[in-house]
């Protein structure tokens, strides 16, 4: 059995900005929707952000976003 892949086409057929949301929004281990946690610092005008899995217990990398 011989498969033909065209890149062209795979590429032109790609939704990226779902891909892009299932990465911000999806574990990468198990695929269930990720918890966010937030910590706000007003001294610090700052806002911490933590995403976890509440099915396989994975969390991500911290966050940090400075306010205006």
């Amino acid at each position: 059995m011989q498969f033909e892949w065209d890149l062209e086409d795979m590429l032109k057929d790609m939704d990226y900005k779902a891909l892009e949301q299932d990465n911000l929004t999806k574990c990468a281990f198990c695929g269930a929707e990720l918890r966010f946690k937030h910590k706000v610092s007003v001294k610090k005008q700052s806002v911490m952000e933590v995403s976890y899995c509440p099915d396989c217990g994975l969390s991500g990398k911290k966050k940090d976003y400075h306010l205006q």
